[in-house]
């Protein structure tokens, strides 16, 4: 029998070793504590009460018993009056009423027993009283009427035996007397007694509420505490997450939020593998991929140069197809490395001071030749402002952005390149770049700037889709932010911002 016992014994304690509270448990304590706490104090405050309402009832009864001693205190003096009165007069009204007395005498005895039946200590008093008081009335009773033709000298030696008779019966009723007294006293107890357990109701009841209100407050904050400070972390190690950093601090406990976690931090180790072998990708395409067409675009450029005879024509044709193509692909493989340093933060920049007109002029004249086959004009109309960044990257983001507005603006239009104090941040330069092209949707414009994306204008794509995602990245490396804004058929705006240099006035613009 022991050992069929210690089975379900074991499994419990192990359940009970290995228990993880969840949030549920941890809400469910925290709403019956107070719960248990107001049941215990109302058990508390209905034993209290049935004591009051016992005390009340044995108070009533204390007191009914203190009246029918007082009723038959006097009933007994009257009867006694009554009896002492027929022994001078001779009167039989007298005895008639004495004895009406006595009967209501036994009443009142009779009514006083019931009240004390489950005291026993009370009814050995009680019993005690009676049997005095029957012996007085037995007394009182047996006096007969004065004989007749009894001359006034005897009638009064009549009532000097009556008077001795009342006498004994005086020293005899200092037992009512006493009972009586402890009857009263017994009485006044039971009051004071009422009295205090209704001050203990009262207080329990205060007291009881003050402790509920505070442990309810007590509890409260303490989970809170628990739940804000570790969804707080919880919410940090998610936004750090998807910048690649590392999550340095875990949740404790066991419940779900401590789940969560690690979740978190497992997505986070398989993040930096993936980023290990995003790295080791790039590696292969840089060394593999991108010195063979380096190597092969030079030998192209061997073919077609002037220490060579002139190929056929037929041959130059496909020659400059191979070489422009190569360029093409240089051209991605370079933007792929590029995006991936930028990402991971391992491109080098080489902030400096320039000034922010001459730099859009350069950047023009590069693209002079893509303008001019279209007829549109490129208006440099930014200010000598001088910001603070890596010159030829921020030169990168205007020809690209020029380039892009080139390619979708149609012909005999204009470009206008104009730069301003960023409203949002007067420590930023806010470049811009209109042109007078189609516009682009609004659903368009969300994803311009993400990797691979192609906005869909009904001309045939010839990049990758990464240029205005290395815009953003570049910008983004040196603080600042990148937009457009657009309405079909009226134009876009490709804006970005870059550091202002220290000394620059907010008055030269």
């Amino acid at each position: 029998m022991t050992c069929l016992l210690l089975g379900p014994v074991e499994n419990l304690l192990f359940e009970l070793k290995n228990f993880r509270p969840q949030i549920l448990h941890k809400v469910l304590v925290l709403s019956l504590f107070p719960l248990f706490l107001v049941g215990l104090i109302f058990f508390q405050l209905y034993q209290l009460v049935s004591r009051a309402e016992a005390m009340a009832v044995a108070e009533r009864r204390q007191t009914e018993i203190v009246e029918r001693i007082n009723s038959i205190t006097m009933l007994f003096a009257n009867a006694g009056g009554s009896i002492a009165s027929y022994s001078v007069t001779g009167n039989a009204a007298y005895m008639t009423a004495g004895k009406e007395f006595v009967d209501k005498l036994r009443s009142e005895f009779d009514a006083l027993d019931k009240l004390v039946v489950t005291d026993k200590e009370q009814r050995e008093v009680i019993s005690e009283f009676r049997k005095v008081v029957e012996s007085e009335v037995t007394q009182l009773t047996s006096i007969g009427a004065p004989e007749a033709g009894m001359t006034y000298e005897q009638a009064v030696l009549n009532m000097r035996g009556l008077r001795s008779m009342v006498k004994q019966a005086g020293i005899k009723s200092r037992i009512m007397m006493r009972v009586n007294m402890q009857q009263k006293a017994r009485l006044a107890e039971m009051r004071t007694q009422e009295a205090a357990s209704r001050t203990r109701v009262k207080e329990v009841a205060f007291w009881g509420f003050i402790a509920t209100i505070l442990l309810a407050i007590v509890a409260v904050w303490a989970f809170i505490l628990n739940i804000t400070g570790r969804l707080a972390l919880l919410v940090e190690n998610a936004r750090m997450l998807p910048r690649g950093m590392p999550l340095t601090e875990s949740v404790g406990g066991s419940d779900e939020l401590a789940y969560l976690d690690s979740v978190l931090h497992e997505a986070s180790d398989e993040l930096k593998r993936a980023a290990e072998h995003r790295e080791q990708l790039m590696e292969m395409v840089a060394h593999d991929l991108r010195s063979p067409l380096m190597s092969s675009q030079i030998s192209l450029e061997i073919l077609t140069s002037d220490r060579l005879p002139e190929p056929p024509p037929a041959a130059k044709k496909h020659i400059v197809g191979v070489k422009h193509n190569i360029a093409l692909l240089v051209g991605l493989v370079n933007d792929l490395l590029t995006v991936d340093k930028l990402e991971a933060g391992k491109l080098e920049l080489a902030p400096e001071d320039f000034n922010v007109s001459k730099v859009v002029q350069e950047a023009s004249e590069t693209v002079t030749g893509l303008a001019n086959r279209k007829q549109i004009e490129v208006v440099n109309a930014c200010s000598p402002a001088t910001a603070h960044a890596d010159k030829a990257r921020v030169m990168q983001v205007i020809i690209n952005y020029l380039s892009n507005a080139i390619k979708f603006s149609p012909k005999n239009s204009r470009i206008t390149i104009s730069d301003q104090v960023d409203p949002e941040s007067p420590h930023m330069l806010c470049i811009s770049v209109q042109d007078q092209g189609p516009g682009i949707e609004e659903g368009q414009r969300k994803r311009l700037f993400e990797r691979f994306y192609q906005a869909k204008s009904g001309q045939e794509s010839k990049g990758f889709g990464l240029g205005l995602a290395i815009c953003k990245l570049i910008v983004e490396s040196h603080g600042g932010r990148v937009g457009v804004e657009s309405e079909v058929g009226k134009g876009s705006i490709f804006w970005f911002t870059i550091p202002a240099a220290d000394e620059q006035d907010d008055d030269d613009y």
